[in-house]
């Protein structure tokens, strides 16, 4: 469980790190860390421990950079929601934080989407004099809530269409942060709703325009598979999924359940990686866009931590990030080879 990788972000290497058996409640085991405590957490969840877990994950860096923090907030709004009624006590609970990362205890009663996060978040004010212009735009709706955040818009106008639609600029489009931070929440609840908005991204998986497109919905393509090549339960939801899904989305979920049920996630990252080649060589099926094309050089992730999902860790959906902000995360993730 805690092989290492090999230059992984430095949160990650944290991570790994051995968390003190006084931090969280199982004291009979010294070596535990925040990966085996969230497993732990989902087969059998403690809420109680929330809050110092969440302390621990600021100790050892998880939310030092705010762009590649998105799994933790969204696995502590998952276990905020699946709790709502304690979603007061436990936010609360989980403050003081350093200056720098109180902001995470803001955006997740807001990601939780329960019913009353609003008055939480009024609660937790005075405790956090430093973020109230957050809060207040959160409550105002100025800031995007998990599921609002994780929309994938449609896709840009191209050819005469374009031409209608100049001043009216394409919506943005989630990052891999976003879909990690759905991955988190999913991790803590087994909810539906966030796998649902994982699913969502797959048909970008075959865009044949837009190279940022393409590389974050085949993210979401070789994470489901490879993800659900060990679990069970998420294999099933997917089956359940399959009906109900729309004939773009059906096809590559039907090709993510092929590649689970064989052992074959590998397929799916090879598949994406050469559309990317492709899209790169021939350019849009549109028009070229070699500005676009030139981010591909940007940067790199280190695909050994997804491919190492054998490890038990990768399908927690955890970035590793080798230098620079991951402000086009998914680009450079498909970009990058061994």
């Amino acid at each position: 469980m805690r092989h290492l990788m090999v230059a992984v972000i430095s949160v990650v290497v944290a991570l790994e790190a051995p968390v003190s058996a006084a931090t969280l409640e199982d004291r009979s085991a010294p070596n535990s860390t925040i990966f085996e405590w969230i497993e732990a957490y989902r087969d059998k969840p403690k809420p109680a421990t929330l809050p110092k877990a969440v302390k621990d994950m600021s100790r050892v860096g998880a939310f030092r950079d705010p762009e590649a923090a998105g799994f933790y907030i969204g696995f502590t709004a998952g276990a905020l929601a699946s709790r709502p009624n304690r979603a007061e006590r436990l936010a609360s609970e989980m403050l003081p934080l350093p200056p720098e990362d109180d902001w995470v205890v803001v955006r997740a009663v807001a990601w939780s989407g329960i019913p009353e996060w609003k008055s939480v978040l009024a609660a937790l004010r005075p405790k956090l004099p430093d973020r109230q212009a957050m809060i207040d735009k959160y409550m105002a709706g100025e800031l995007p809530t998990l599921f609002e955040a994780t929309r994938v818009p449609p896709p840009p106008p191209r050819g005469w269409k374009a031409l209608f639609k100049r001043d009216k600029e394409p919506e943005p489009l989630p990052t891999a942060d976003d879909l990690d931070a759905l991955w988190g929440y999913y991790i803590a609840t087994g909810s539906a709703v966030p796998l649902d908005g994982i699913i969502a991204f797959l048909p970008l998986a075959d865009d044949g325009n837009d190279v940022e497109r393409l590389a974050i919905g085949g993210m979401a393509k070789y994470m489901l598979a490879s993800a659900a090549v060990r679990d069970a339960e998420l294999l099933a939801a997917l089956k359940r999924a399959l009906p109900r899904a729309d004939e773009k989305t059906a096809k590559q979920l039907t090709e993510v359940i092929d590649a689970a049920e064989g052992v074959d996630a590998g397929r799916i990252r090879a598949e994406q990686l050469a559309a990317i080649d492709e899209l790169k060589r021939k350019g849009p099926n549109s028009r070229r866009n070699v500005a676009k094309w030139g981010r591909i050089g940007e940067g790199a992730i280190s695909l050994g931590c997804v491919a190492a999902a054998a490890t038990g860790q990768v399908y927690l959906g955890i970035p590793c990030v080798v230098g620079g902000a991951v402000t086009s995360a998914a680009l450079r993730y498909w970009a990058t080879r061994d």
